[in-house]
């Protein structure tokens, strides 16, 4: 009997380290991790998308899943969507918290003794530490991914890559128990242009790459809430210092924020062709291009000519409200000066856009009508809104037939199956970067960036001199 249950505990032999992390026999590793739970438990412990899909049977082996990660600095929001499909579908990993909407986690760490709280439980719970904004240190020049004992600034990349960690390991689990033995891609939003930011995406890769590995490869783990810093520290700072995977082997890739709007709006049936600047501003960065948009569906082009990141956002406007209360007038007076700052920067991107077609007459009719595009949480401000509204950058233009038009871009192709839960124009404008992240690169339309723009001109094109540049002006 001894030799038996000898046999029997070698073939499922797990080990434990000193931080009581298993480590799983090659066998085993590409099996899900599930936790055991009540029924007590899924109905309150759990996220209300993955309790659904435990109820889901699982579909065809090796089903291809795209995730689109909208890492916000105010929330995080995920979609996935199966390969071909004509919908992407909503995955709350985490549970609904005061002043979010419901599919998104809170973009929140909390250290209390020694341990550490990601999302509504950081955000619910009370004293320790709590460390929000901390995409904004992304952008920082202090920023450094291999110091998670230093200082506030070198720390918040480790409790980045911590926060994704836990966010897709619970987000792992939904997808493994409604289908077996997905192929995943990770498709991520950076703060930068459609020309990338070399030093950004870096940072935003050894951080993803990092979170990817503790997630779904070989040395991954269960992160709970509430675990010790020195088990995420001994587990996530030796993949902070690893070599970035090259793009050929990695299964995550990372995307201009830029970018992912016009995706989201390309594959809209109700957009037609035409000029559309996009503004996409969110708490911490503030997202801008201009665009022409060439055909429809499977022929559809889309030519980028120019586009800006900025850091402004909701957060800017957020502490100035609450600045009011003690000092109007100096608040009045901030208010005006980034109210001043969003639209000179908006105007900005149009005339840069402009000035590659100003000397070609045919394409120049084109910019007589213009369809702005909102989207992101800020642009549901007030102040915001009408400061877009009011920076027409071609208010004086002669010609007849212009028209300059404000909307907000709702995704279509959402599913959402909780009957619980309802989701409005506002919640699926707020999407967008997310749901442009789902689709998969060979379905882009055909995104020509700024850089390549001025090969498209034709020289020979009706030439005429530009006109006066009033456009510069306020």
């Amino acid at each position: 009997m001894k030799f038996f249950q000898w046999i029997s505990d070698l073939i499922n032999k797990t080990v434990k380290d000193p931080d009581g992390i298993d480590h799983i026999p090659d066998s085993k590793k590409n099996r899900p991790a599930l936790r055991k739970t009540s029924a007590t438990q899924v109905a309150h412990d759990q996220p209300p998308q993955v309790r659904r899909l435990e109820h889901n049977k699982p579909q065809s082996p090796g089903e291809h899943i795209t995730i689109g990660l909208d890492y916000g600095t105010f929330s995080t929001k995920i979609m996935v969507r199966k390969r071909n499909s004509e919908t992407a579908e909503i995955l709350a990993v985490d549970m609904p918290a005061e002043g979010y909407p419901w599919f998104a986690s809170p973009s929140i760490v909390r250290i209390v003794d020694e341990k550490i709280y990601f999302g509504s439980e950081a955000r619910k719970m009370k004293g320790g530490k709590i460390h929000r904004s901390l995409k904004m240190l992304l952008l920082s020049k202090k920023f450094s991914v291999f110091a998670p004992d230093s200082t506030d600034v070198l720390r918040g990349p480790f409790y980045i890559t911590c926060y994704l960690t836990w966010l897709l390991i619970q987000l792992k689990r939904g997808i493994y128990q409604k289908y077996r033995n997905p192929w995943i891609k990770l498709n991520v939003g950076a703060p930068m242009k459609a020309v990338e930011n070399n030093a950004i995406k870096e940072h935003y890769l050894r951080i993803v790459g990092a979170a990817w590995r503790a997630s779904f490869e070989w040395d991954s783990f269960e992160a709970e809430q509430g675990m010790s810093l020195a088990k995420w520290r001994r587990r996530i700072g030796p993949l902070l210092s690893t070599n970035i995977a090259d793009a050929s082997e990695r299964r995550y890739e990372v995307f201009p924020e830029t970018i992912a709007p016009i995706v989201s709006l390309s594959r809209d049936p109700r957009m037609g062709p035409g000029m559309y600047q996009c503004v996409d501003m969110g708490a911490g960065t503030t997202e801008i291009s201009i665009n022409r948009v060439y055909g429809t569906g499977a022929d559809q082009k889309v030519v980028c000519y120019f586009d800006e990141t900025i850091k402004l956002g909701g957060d800017n406007f957020e502490s100035i409200d609450t600045n009011e209360r003690t000092d109007m007038h100096n608040a009045q007076i901030s208010r005006d000066k980034h109210r001043d700052i969003l639209k000179n920067r908006f105007k900005k991107v149009w005339h840069f856009g402009h000035q590659k077609d100003a000397r070609n007459h045919n394409a120049r009719q084109i910019w007589k009508k213009l369809n702005v595009v909102l989207s992101g949480g800020a642009t549901f401000r007030g102040d915001v809104s009408a400061t877009i509204e009011r920076s027409n950058p071609i208010l004086n233009w002669e010609p007849p037939g212009s028209y300059y038009k404000c909307a907000r871009h709702s995704p279509t192709g959402i599913e959402c199956n909780l009957s619980d839960y309802d989701l409005t124009n506002d919640d699926r404008s707020l999407l967008a970067v997310a749901h442009g992240l789902t689709f998969e690169r060979m379905q882009w339309p055909e995104i020509i960036p700024p850089g390549e723009v001025d090969e498209l001109d034709d020289p020979n094109d009706g030439i005429e001199p530009p006109p006066p540049y009033w456009y510069l002006g306020d």
